[in-house]
């Protein structure tokens, strides 16, 4: 159900200033220290395992809070907002979770990065200006959501962080590692 000018939108905001922000992410401590990835691996293996995964829980995110939101009778454009909503802030929360290949953020931690958090509140505000602010109401043609909708749509999009790299990766990283 989105318009394609939210889907400018959603580019815009979580693959400019976080991908920036990303660029600035500190290396990993023991990143000389692996060896070269097996170039005989399957295709389906480790990160794009992760990635895979990632979309499909991003998909089921989606998809739930568009059967509820349409279910529970709202009209379409709240349903929209709803959605476009849990897509902008699900790649939010996926990119704490794309600093590293073997750490999840909750053992990476977030504080490492300043950057990168300004840029997440930053794109958290726009979103939020998406469907708050009138004239942006009209450019994107979103409603106001009251505290539950956008709770929902808030636990909907954290579900990207329960998709671990660790569990795709760690298998890997353990024959890389150089004695």
């Amino acid at each position: 159900p989105l318009l394609p000018l939210q889907i400018l939108w959603l580019n815009l905001v979580t693959d400019g200033l976080p991908a920036l922000a990303l660029s600035a992410d500190p290396y990993e401590k023991d990143l000389m220290k692996r060896k070269p990835r097996n170039p005989k691996h399957d295709i389906l293996h480790g990160m794009l395992l992760f990635i895979i995964v990632t979309a499909f829980v991003n998909f089921l995110a989606e998809t739930l809070v568009f059967i509820w939101a349409l279910s529970s009778g709202y009209a379409i454009e709240k349903v929209r907002t709803m959605v476009f909503c849990t897509v902008v802030f699900f790649e939010l929360f996926f990119v704490l979770n794309c600093r590293s290949e073997n750490k999840s953020v909750f053992k990476k931690g977030i504080s490492d990065n300043k950057k990168l958090l300004l840029a997440l509140l930053a794109s958290f505000i726009l979103q939020l200006l998406a469907i708050y602010f009138p004239p942006f109401q009209k450019i994107f043609k979103t409603v106001p959501l009251e505290f539950k909708e956008l709770f929902i749509t808030l636990a909907m999009s954290a579900s990207s962080l329960l998709v671990l790299p660790e569990i795709f990766m760690n298998r890997d990283l353990r024959f890389r590692k150089v004695e």
